[in-house]
């Protein structure tokens, strides 16, 4: 059986910046932007080098159990397959998009509360 490395520790150094900003979304379309960016700050740490992974190649999926999708472009960059079988990642991932969907139901059920936080600043 194969060792798995987990990359927990990249989840955590992207978390805490993860979770203010998601805190501070004024909408759904902010908010996917904040997934994708730590999505990509995880694989990019991962990866150990200069991969060109962008924004749009992992985005947030709120309808899907899964909670992501990945982009036909980083499937094919060779790094990032190494990466997914050889790590955690998309367990990592999925964390980040719970905790983006989890965000994206308050704003659809509370959006006064959005309003009034993004007024205070």
């Amino acid at each position: 059986m194969e060792m798995t490395k987990s990359l927990s520790s990249e989840l955590k150094e992207v978390s805490h910046s993860f979770r203010e900003k998601i805190s501070h979304a004024e909408d759904k379309v902010d908010l996917m932007n904040c997934f994708s960016l730590a999505a990509r700050e995880i694989v990019k740490k991962g990866i150990k080098n200069n991969a060109d992974i962008r924004i749009d190649d992992i985005t947030l999926d709120i309808n899907s159990d899964r909670g992501f999708n990945y982009s036909e472009r980083i499937n094919s960059i060779p790094e990032f397959k190494e990466l997914v079988s050889g790590t955690d990642i998309e367990s990592q991932i999925r964390h980040l998009a719970d905790t983006a969907k989890h965000r994206c139901k308050h704003l659809s059920r509370h959006p006064e509360k959005t309003n009034r936080k993004i007024r205070q600043r």
